[in-house]
């Protein structure tokens, strides 16, 4: 199944034109469920939520980060962990990406908060990853 999906995301990422696929699939020896950019876990689903397994959760949270990754206007420096009406939410500027319950953190042994910071953290940390070193001013290719 973990197959599949990373097989569907590079399909999806391939027609809609993005490049950088390899950034975003996960590596086969991770588990199904874990968000991979840039060579980093971002987070793994450990429980379901909103009537969704973690599993199906994953393939939403690829597809946010999709578009979090792709929108070049959208820095590491704009992913903050939010409290919104008392669930605390990890957004990359206009995009909410995930929301962290009260189950996902007694699943992580920790606090919504907390958890939806460590997420938040690493997402950052993803999207510098992800993204291509533009090259240097003055180089072969811009000039």
């Amino acid at each position: 199944m973990h197959t599949r999906l990373v097989a569907l995301v590079g399909v999806v990422l391939l027609v809609a034109g993005v490049s950088g696929v390899a950034a975003l699939a996960a590596p086969a020896d991770l588990p199904a469920d874990d968000i991979v950019a840039g060579g980093m876990v971002i987070l793994r689903p450990r429980v379901a939520a909103g009537g969704l397994t973690p599993l199906e959760r994953s393939g939403i949270l690829y597809e946010r980060l999709n578009q979090i990754i792709t929108d070049q206007s959208v820095r590491a420096a704009d992913v903050r962990a939010v409290q919104s009406g008392g669930d605390w939410t990890v957004m990359a500027g206009r995009y909410l990406f995930v929301t962290a319950s009260a189950q996902d953190a007694a699943a992580n042994r920790t606090t919504p908060k907390d958890l939806a910071q460590t997420w938040a953290a690493n997402l950052a940390k993803a999207i510098a990853a992800a993204r291509p070193i533009p090259p240097p001013r003055g180089g072969p290719y811009n000039q």
